[in-house]
């Protein structure tokens, strides 16, 4: 399981303020408000843009404030 939070998060076009994104071992996505914190969560400060690659692989780009 990869877990990544940030102050905000794009994923497929959408954009989540304060959020942790998880992708699991089953690849499934799960996107839910950071309101505590989790044990081996990786946190990016500033606005970042998050996708999956065709092999599975999770992509991380940080975006410039907007």
């Amino acid at each position: 399981m990869k877990r990544i939070a940030a102050h905000a998060i794009t994923f497929e076009g959408k954009t989540y303020p304060m959020s942790v994104f998880e992708l699991t071992d089953n690849a499934e996505v799960n996107i839910y408000p950071l309101t505590r914190e989790i044990h081996s969560t990786r946190f990016i400060t500033g606005h970042i843009s998050v996708s999956i690659s065709s092999d599975g692989s999770l992509r991380i780009n940080r975006l410039t404030n907007q």
